[in-house]
């Protein structure tokens, strides 16, 4: 499958390219069947574990689903802080238990409010209910084509419902956000289209 080379002569047709291609996106992740948010965050308490301050919180996104989401914040914090959001295969736990240079605590240390979401199928979102973890794969991506939702699509609708939660803060700039995928081409996936459809999303380091 494959298209022709568009002509960009000019802004207006650059401008019409961009948009008929995120129209077709859209429509691919099955954007129109994105179920309206009923959930209501959840906040936790935050503390403090030597020069990082962690809390835990749950940010609603498709109908009463809430995405259990780990931040991460300078202890010493002053002002806007720019956001990171990390995903990675192990899910949000494994993430908070790195340290050491590039690690979540420590990007949070260098002035970084740090975001680490459990998005669909990746750490507490991923059990259908079953053992079997190549079967509960199989059983959400199964799923996915019965909904009209490619399961990085979902975790994509995910990543931007953080993303609303995140920007409800006084202490961030959600007008610069960078998102970090380490072990997982499908979140990897799932933050370029993020990316294309989210104008906060200014910056990506993703392994695919």
């Amino acid at each position: 499958r494959g298209c022709e080379k568009p002509e960009l002569a000019s802004a207006d047709a650059w401008r019409a390219y961009q948009k008929r291609m995120t129209d077709s996106l859209r429509d691919l992740l099955g954007e129109e069947a994105v179920l309206t948010r009923q959930a209501t965050a959840v906040t936790g308490e935050a503390c403090t574990e030597g020069q990082v301050v962690v809390q835990r919180v749950a940010y609603p996104s498709e109908a009463k689903l809430a995405v259990p989401t780990v931040l991460l914040a300078p202890a010493d914090r002053s002002g806007k802080l720019p956001v990171t959001v990390v995903l990675a295969g192990d899910g949000k736990e494994a993430l908070l238990a790195q340290t050491g240079p590039q690690s979540p605590r420590e990007l949070a240390q260098q002035g970084s409010f740090v975001v680490l979401p459990d998005v669909r199928t990746y750490g507490e979102l991923f059990s259908t209910g079953g053992q079997d973890a190549a079967g509960q794969r199989q059983a959400w991506e199964r799923n996915g084509i019965v909904w009209g939702r490619p399961v990085p699509g979902m975790a994509a609708t995910d990543l931007r419902a953080v993303l609303d939660g995140v920007a409800a803060r006084p202490d961030v700039d959600a007008s610069r956000v960078t998102v970090v995928v380490r072990g997982s081409g499908d979140l990897s996936l799932a933050a370029l289209f993020s990316m294309a459809l989210d104008v906060r999303i200014r910056g990506a380091d993703l392994d695919f």
